[in-house]
Protein backbone atom coordinates (compact mmCIF):
# COMPACT_ATOMS: atom_id res chain seq x y z
CA UNK A 1 0.00 0.00 0.00
CA UNK A 2 1.13 3.32 -1.20
CA UNK A 3 1.99 6.29 1.67
CA UNK A 4 -0.32 9.44 1.47
CA UNK A 5 1.11 12.22 0.16
CA UNK A 6 0.92 15.42 1.02
CA UNK A 7 0.90 18.65 -1.06
CA UNK A 8 3.85 18.83 -3.41
CA UNK A 9 6.68 20.86 -2.52
CA UNK A 10 7.39 22.10 -5.83
CA UNK A 11 10.58 24.13 -4.81
CA UNK A 12 12.52 21.44 -3.27
CA UNK A 13 15.18 18.77 -4.60
CA UNK A 14 15.88 16.00 -2.91
CA UNK A 15 19.59 14.75 -2.82
CA UNK A 16 20.84 11.72 -1.53
CA UNK A 17 24.46 11.23 -0.99
CA UNK A 18 26.80 10.27 1.82
CA UNK A 19 29.68 11.76 0.17
CA UNK A 20 27.99 15.07 -1.40
CA UNK A 21 29.80 17.90 -1.68
CA UNK A 22 30.59 17.33 -4.97
CA UNK A 23 27.34 16.82 -6.71
CA UNK A 24 26.15 19.29 -3.80
CA UNK A 25 28.37 21.96 -5.10
CA UNK A 26 27.32 21.08 -8.88
CA UNK A 27 23.85 20.94 -7.73
CA UNK A 28 24.16 24.52 -6.04
CA UNK A 29 25.21 26.15 -9.32
CA UNK A 30 23.09 25.29 -11.83
CA UNK A 31 19.47 25.46 -10.10
CA UNK A 32 17.63 28.35 -9.89
CA UNK A 33 14.37 29.27 -7.59
CA UNK A 34 14.37 25.39 -5.98
CA UNK A 35 15.59 24.18 -2.44
CA UNK A 36 18.12 21.84 -2.28
CA UNK A 37 17.67 19.44 0.36
CA UNK A 38 20.78 17.23 1.31
CA UNK A 39 20.95 13.88 3.05
CA UNK A 40 23.19 10.93 3.87
CA UNK A 41 21.17 8.77 5.36
CA UNK A 42 18.38 6.54 3.96
CA UNK A 43 15.74 6.26 6.29
CA UNK A 44 15.60 10.22 6.57
CA UNK A 45 15.50 10.67 2.77
CA UNK A 46 12.68 8.33 2.75
CA UNK A 47 10.69 10.37 5.33
CA UNK A 48 11.75 13.18 3.70
CA UNK A 49 10.39 12.09 0.12
CA UNK A 50 7.12 10.78 2.16
CA UNK A 51 6.62 14.15 4.19
CA UNK A 52 7.26 16.51 1.58
CA UNK A 53 7.06 15.24 -2.02
CA UNK A 54 9.93 17.04 -3.53
CA UNK A 55 9.48 18.16 -6.74
CA UNK A 56 12.88 15.95 -8.07
CA UNK A 57 14.95 13.23 -6.39
CA UNK A 58 18.86 12.88 -6.96
CA UNK A 59 20.50 9.27 -5.66
CA UNK A 60 24.28 9.15 -5.72
CA UNK A 61 26.28 6.52 -4.92
CA UNK A 62 29.81 4.85 -5.77
CA UNK A 63 27.80 1.58 -7.14
CA UNK A 64 24.73 2.29 -8.31
CA UNK A 65 23.45 -1.30 -7.69
CA UNK A 66 23.38 -0.24 -4.33
CA UNK A 67 20.82 2.29 -5.28
CA UNK A 68 18.77 -0.05 -6.69
CA UNK A 69 16.53 -0.73 -3.79
CA UNK A 70 15.88 2.44 -2.88
CA UNK A 71 15.20 3.47 -6.15
CA UNK A 72 12.97 1.11 -6.39
CA UNK A 73 11.22 1.88 -3.29
CA UNK A 74 10.79 5.65 -3.91
CA UNK A 75 8.90 4.72 -7.73
CA UNK A 76 6.79 2.92 -6.06
CA UNK A 77 5.49 5.38 -3.19
CA UNK A 78 5.19 8.00 -5.54
CA UNK A 79 5.92 7.23 -9.34
CA UNK A 80 5.23 11.20 -10.41
CA UNK A 81 8.49 12.12 -9.17
CA UNK A 82 11.63 12.06 -11.37
CA UNK A 83 14.21 10.34 -9.94
CA UNK A 84 18.20 10.40 -11.15
CA UNK A 85 20.81 8.27 -10.45
CA UNK A 86 24.68 9.26 -10.15
CA UNK A 87 27.21 6.72 -9.70
CA UNK A 88 30.91 6.47 -9.79
CA UNK A 89 31.08 2.92 -11.01
CA UNK A 90 28.82 2.70 -14.10
CA UNK A 91 28.53 -0.14 -16.53
CA UNK A 92 25.96 -0.83 -19.22
CA UNK A 93 23.96 -3.59 -16.83
CA UNK A 94 24.32 -1.19 -14.08
CA UNK A 95 22.44 1.50 -15.93
CA UNK A 96 19.91 -0.95 -18.03
CA UNK A 97 18.77 -1.77 -13.84
CA UNK A 98 18.28 2.04 -12.78
CA UNK A 99 16.13 2.49 -15.91
CA UNK A 100 14.31 -0.77 -15.35
CA UNK A 101 13.68 0.35 -11.72
CA UNK A 102 12.31 3.44 -12.82
CA UNK A 103 15.05 5.92 -13.29
CA UNK A 104 14.60 9.15 -14.98
CA UNK A 105 18.02 9.37 -15.63
CA UNK A 106 21.42 7.83 -14.97
CA UNK A 107 24.96 9.99 -14.94
CA UNK A 108 28.28 8.14 -14.49
CA UNK A 109 30.70 10.32 -13.37
CA UNK A 110 32.08 12.55 -14.04
CA UNK A 111 28.48 14.07 -14.97
CA UNK A 112 28.72 15.98 -18.19
CA UNK A 113 26.61 19.39 -16.56
CA UNK A 114 25.49 20.60 -19.85
CA UNK A 115 23.61 17.41 -20.35
CA UNK A 116 22.34 17.17 -16.53
CA UNK A 117 21.35 20.58 -16.94
CA UNK A 118 19.70 19.85 -20.19
CA UNK A 119 17.86 16.88 -18.19
CA UNK A 120 16.75 18.92 -15.70
CA UNK A 121 14.99 22.24 -17.02
CA UNK A 122 12.20 20.89 -18.15
CA UNK A 123 11.42 18.32 -15.36
CA UNK A 124 11.55 21.47 -13.03
CA UNK A 125 9.56 23.66 -15.04
CA UNK A 126 11.97 26.66 -15.32
CA UNK A 127 15.66 27.10 -16.66
CA UNK A 128 18.56 26.53 -13.98
CA UNK A 129 20.86 29.10 -13.69
CA UNK A 130 23.05 30.87 -16.76
CA UNK A 131 24.86 33.89 -16.18
CA UNK A 132 23.92 34.96 -19.61
CA UNK A 133 23.08 37.73 -21.87
CA UNK A 134 19.14 36.58 -23.13
CA UNK A 135 18.79 34.92 -19.36
CA UNK A 136 15.51 37.24 -18.82
CA UNK A 137 14.47 36.98 -22.36
CA UNK A 138 14.28 32.64 -21.83
CA UNK A 139 12.73 33.43 -18.39
CA UNK A 140 9.71 34.84 -20.26
CA UNK A 141 9.75 32.04 -23.06
CA UNK A 142 9.70 29.38 -20.29
CA UNK A 143 7.05 30.61 -18.08
CA UNK A 144 4.81 31.14 -21.46
CA UNK A 145 5.64 27.37 -22.50
CA UNK A 146 4.75 26.13 -18.74
CA UNK A 147 1.47 27.65 -18.28
CA UNK A 148 0.31 26.91 -22.43
CA UNK A 149 2.13 23.22 -22.54
CA UNK A 150 -2.00 22.09 -22.76
CA UNK A 151 -2.79 24.08 -25.62
CA UNK A 152 -1.02 24.53 -29.04
CA UNK A 153 2.27 26.45 -28.67
CA UNK A 154 3.28 28.20 -32.03
CA UNK A 155 6.87 29.10 -32.47
CA UNK A 156 6.39 32.51 -33.52
CA UNK A 157 4.30 33.52 -30.53
CA UNK A 158 6.80 32.41 -27.79
CA UNK A 159 9.81 34.73 -29.74
CA UNK A 160 7.62 37.32 -29.85
CA UNK A 161 7.21 37.22 -26.37
CA UNK A 162 10.75 36.93 -25.86
CA UNK A 163 11.20 40.30 -28.22
CA UNK A 164 13.23 38.14 -31.06
CA UNK A 165 13.14 37.30 -34.80
CA UNK A 166 12.16 33.27 -34.82
CA UNK A 167 15.26 32.61 -36.54
CA UNK A 168 17.21 34.84 -33.31
CA UNK A 169 15.16 33.04 -30.82
CA UNK A 170 15.68 29.43 -31.94
CA UNK A 171 19.35 29.84 -31.94
CA UNK A 172 19.46 31.69 -28.62
CA UNK A 173 17.11 29.04 -26.75
CA UNK A 174 19.48 26.36 -28.20
CA UNK A 175 22.29 28.19 -27.07
CA UNK A 176 21.28 29.18 -23.53
CA UNK A 177 18.71 26.45 -22.76
CA UNK A 178 20.61 23.77 -24.26
CA UNK A 179 18.11 21.63 -26.80
CA UNK A 180 15.95 23.24 -29.07
CA UNK A 181 12.56 24.50 -28.49
CA UNK A 182 10.62 21.61 -30.03
CA UNK A 183 12.52 19.26 -27.57
CA UNK A 184 12.09 21.01 -24.43
CA UNK A 185 7.81 21.47 -25.38
CA UNK A 186 8.07 17.60 -25.82
CA UNK A 187 10.46 16.97 -22.74
CA UNK A 188 7.73 19.02 -20.59
CA UNK A 189 4.38 17.67 -22.18
CA UNK A 190 6.22 14.10 -21.50
CA UNK A 191 6.91 14.57 -18.03
CA UNK A 192 3.32 16.27 -17.61
CA UNK A 193 2.14 13.05 -19.27
CA UNK A 194 3.55 10.47 -16.91
CA UNK A 195 2.11 11.68 -13.91
CA UNK A 196 -1.06 11.29 -15.59
CA UNK A 197 -0.40 7.89 -16.43
CA UNK A 198 -1.20 7.19 -12.76
CA UNK A 199 -4.95 8.25 -13.59
CA UNK A 200 -8.16 6.39 -14.61
CA UNK A 201 -7.22 8.24 -18.26
CA UNK A 202 -7.20 7.18 -21.92
CA UNK A 203 -3.87 7.40 -23.83
CA UNK A 204 -6.14 9.55 -26.17
CA UNK A 205 -7.21 11.70 -22.91
CA UNK A 206 -3.80 12.10 -21.76
CA UNK A 207 -2.69 12.90 -24.98
CA UNK A 208 -4.91 16.19 -25.22
CA UNK A 209 -4.50 16.94 -21.76
CA UNK A 210 -0.90 17.13 -22.67
CA UNK A 211 -1.19 19.63 -26.03
CA UNK A 212 -0.79 16.90 -28.25
CA UNK A 213 -3.12 16.71 -31.19
CA UNK A 214 -3.22 13.58 -31.74
CA UNK A 215 -2.48 10.00 -29.35
CA UNK A 216 -0.37 8.95 -32.56
CA UNK A 217 1.63 11.69 -32.24
CA UNK A 218 2.04 11.33 -28.56
CA UNK A 219 3.16 8.17 -28.43
CA UNK A 220 5.70 8.82 -30.70
CA UNK A 221 6.83 11.32 -28.72
CA UNK A 222 6.37 9.75 -25.65
CA UNK A 223 8.70 6.71 -26.96
CA UNK A 224 11.45 9.03 -28.20
CA UNK A 225 11.50 11.06 -24.33
CA UNK A 226 11.46 8.03 -22.33
CA UNK A 227 12.84 4.59 -24.62
CA UNK A 228 8.86 3.29 -23.62
CA UNK A 229 5.29 3.36 -25.26
CA UNK A 230 2.86 4.79 -22.89
CA UNK A 231 1.30 1.43 -22.04
CA UNK A 232 5.15 -0.08 -21.40
CA UNK A 233 5.90 2.81 -18.81
CA UNK A 234 2.46 2.76 -17.24
CA UNK A 235 2.87 -1.33 -16.83
CA UNK A 236 6.25 -0.33 -14.91
CA UNK A 237 4.80 2.27 -12.47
Amino acid sequence: MKAKRGLATSKDVLLLSKKSSKIKEMLENILSDHNLIVKSDENKAKQYFIMKTPALVVLYSEDSEKTIPLLKELVNLNPAIPVIVITEKSSEKSAIEAFRAGAWDYFPQPVNVREFYNVLSPLLGTPVQQEKRYFNSMIKAIKYINQHYTQQIKLTDVARIACMSVSTFERIFKKEIGVTFTTYVNRLRISKAINLLKRDMSMSEIAFACGFTNQSHFCRVFKSVTGLSPREYKKGM
